[in-house]
């Protein structure tokens, strides 16, 4: 299913560059992804090509941060995740659900530099 997600690919170039918002910072390629959030962060596994409306749905995944120390031997929090939205322009709605969490909503900016508060 993980590439299946993909189909639009040869008709729609995948979105590219630095993208941002409240909190939360996306770095887009040719073979996907990685964003990252003021506690948590994720890659997606494919270049994201949207549709002919400007949809689209990938997979990747999550990892959640912890505040404070940790050992170099400690787990991480690393759960799959879908990544959906919207492109319109230079805006990005992103949706981002993790496996046994609810759906997460944000608006990104092509371009725009954020400064990401990290958890303590």
């Amino acid at each position: 299913m993980v590439g299946a997600a993909n189909t639009h690919a040869a008709a729609h170039p995948a979105l590219a560059g630095e993208w941002g918002g409240p909190q939360v910072r996306m770095s887009l390629g040719p073979a996907g992804g990685r964003i990252e959030f003021s506690c948590a962060a994720a890659t997606i596994d494919a270049a994201v090509h949207p549709d002919a409306a400007g949809v689209f749905n990938v997979a990747g995944r999550h990892e959640d941060f912890t505040s404070g120390r940790a050992t170099a031997d400690a787990p991480t929090l690393t759960t799959p995740a879908r990544f959906t939205g919207k492109v319109d322009g230079d805006i990005l709605q992103l949706s981002v659900k993790r496996q046994g969490a609810a759906a997460e909503t944000y608006t990104l900016q092509r371009g725009r530099r954020t400064k990401l508060i990290r958890c303590h």
